[in-house]
């Protein structure tokens, strides 16, 4: 059974979040109590990836939740 999408939490710059777009073409989405967008849009395009696919949310989930 193939996974349908993925999370990865405290992942900050995405390095699975980008591994498993690149190759799996699985959509997934990082969680982090800090993320700097224009870094991860760079290590997106370094990655021949379009920051429309990927999802990504700067929160902690410890306090916040993910709503």
């Amino acid at each position: 059974m193939k996974p349908k999408n993925a999370v990865e939490l405290a992942g900050f710059p995405g390095t699975f979040f980008i591994h498993l777009k690149k190759y799996f073409q699985l959509p997934t989405t990082l969680v982090d109590y800090f993320i700097d967008d224009e870094l991860l849009r760079q290590f997106m395009e370094a990655n021949d990836l379009k920051s429309d696919e990927l999802t990504w949310k700067e929160a902690d989930i410890l306090t916040e939740g993910l709503s």
